[in-house]
């Protein structure tokens, strides 16, 4: 595609105040407007003569197959060009991406005669295959009159994957913190679980409601039950893939940030003896993995979320928890990651929570509304303001009011930003870890 640049432009103008000049009583310039056309157009030959075409450009280029989504990867461009291209002008570059890939806008380099590598920092925003397809260049001829527009293309596919080593870092940094390691130790493993572990003598500090009168008689001293944390729990993360979790926060799908954080509990979970399963769902039961333990459950949990597609369909809760509650036969923890807009939406959600709460220990969590919270944060400067602060007020009251109803239901609930939601759900675990609620 071949384009005219501003100096064309300036060009034309120039003819045109020529052609206007005999009508203001100039004399001696009727043809100079005619002569001025003949040599921009004879310009603009010579432009499209010695103008570099496409052929006079090679690419190539480097690039990783495997991606992480949220984290930047390099991507090195090379450019080189013939004998006929005019070198020490500016070259313009674009990559073209598909759908879940954020590039940089037009980028410009120099050419000096060889090979240019250039390192662009590309940004994958959705898990699955995506793509750079292409490279798009734009150059002048050596008058700078015309510029050319070429599509080069590549077509590099990339598979985007969650942030695995993201998350193993971060339960390596929870596990090595010193204070949970010995709340580990003294809480959770003793004195305030469900097996009996060991009697000990009785000690100023000591709860006297685990004193055991029968054995103090017998040893004729005061001796207290010491109890165990029990484990091998059920614990099913289920991930609710319908059309909210597609919104992006922070850039990234939340379905993605659930995923993260999800991946994080299973990791700790396993660690302290638990068994974990999957269930996947939006508009019906999508994935279902039964509670496992072991070195390879972690593996598979990644594989199978690393799949997980991004629907487009509301999420039916009364068909897919449903399918999810039937195929459990003893008490589970069952962290819930989803999304809601408004109460009416949430109605079946409450409902469906609410009656399966009294089996199972349910944890529902969900992202604050960042975009409502600045709205009710921001200054009155004039009557829409009011009207939009008071709209978002009423809104995340709404939100708060079916949080409450879960919380009178006996579900746990979770409402945090995106980047705090990892912690927030593991400190949650950890609590009903400590106190024994499963």
């Amino acid at each position: 595609m071949i384009q005219p640049t501003y100096r064309t432009l300036l060009l034309l103008m120039i003819g045109l105040i020529l052609a206007l000049l005999p009508s203001f009583g100039l004399r001696g310039f009727e043809q100079a407007w005619l002569l001025w056309l003949l040599f921009c157009g004879a310009a603009l030959v010579i432009e499209l003569l010695l103008q570099p075409g496409r052929r006079n450009f090679a690419l190539s280029y480097i690039a990783p197959t495997k991606a992480i989504v949220g984290a930047n990867q390099d991507f090195v461009l090379q450019i080189s060009s013939s004998r006929r291209t005019v070198h020490g002008k500016r070259l313009d570059y674009l990559l073209e991406v598909r759908d879940g890939l954020q590039a940089p806008p037009t980028r410009s380099l120099v050419l000096a005669g060889g090979p240019e590598e250039v390192t662009l920092s590309v940004r994958p925003e959705r898990r699955g295959m995506t793509a750079v397809d292409a490279v798009w260049l734009r150059w002048t001829g050596p008058l700078r009159l015309l510029s050319r527009t070429a599509r080069m293309p590549i077509e590099h596919a990339m598979d985007v994957h969650p942030d695995l080593a993201g998350v193993r870092k971060d339960a390596i940094l929870w596990f090595r913190n010193r204070e949970l390691s010995v709340g580990q130790r003294t809480k959770d493993f003793r004195g305030e679980g469900s097996e009996f572990d060991a009697l000990r003598e009785f000690q100023v500090g000591h709860d006297s409601r685990y004193l055991d009168w029968k054995s103090s008689a017998r040893l004729r001293k005061l001796v207290v039950r010491e109890y165990r944390a029990e484990r091998d729990h059920q614990i099913v993360i289920g991930l609710d893939c319908g059309q909210l979790m597609r919104e992006p926060l922070d850039e990234i799908p939340r379905l993605d940030h659930s995923i993260h954080a999800g991946l994080l509990l299973a990791f700790a979970s396993l660690k302290t003896g638990d068994r974990v399963g999957l269930f996947a769902f939006d508009s019906k039961a999508r994935r279902w993995i039964p509670p496992t333990s072991g070195n390879s459950a972690i593996s598979r949990l990644e594989k199978e979320c690393a799949s997980l597609e991004y629907c487009k369909e509301p999420t039916n809760y009364v068909a897919s928890l449903t399918t999810l509650f039937s195929n459990l036969h003893r008490r589970t923890l069952i962290v819930i990651f989803s999304e809601f807009w408004d109460p009416v939406s949430a109605e079946l959600m409450v409902e469906i929570l609410g009656r399966f709460s009294k089996r199972h220990l349910l944890v529902f969590v969900t992202f604050t509304d960042e975009f409502l919270q600045q709205i009710a944060d921001r200054s009155i400067e004039e009557r829409g303001d009011l009207h939009r602060i008071i709209v978002a007020e009423e809104l995340m009251a709404e939100r708060l009011e079916v949080h409450q109803r879960l919380r009178n239901l006996g579900v746990q609930v979770i409402s945090t930003r995106a980047a705090d939601l990892r912690s927030a759900v593991l400190k949650e675990y950890l609590r009903i870890h400590y106190k024994e609620l499963l």
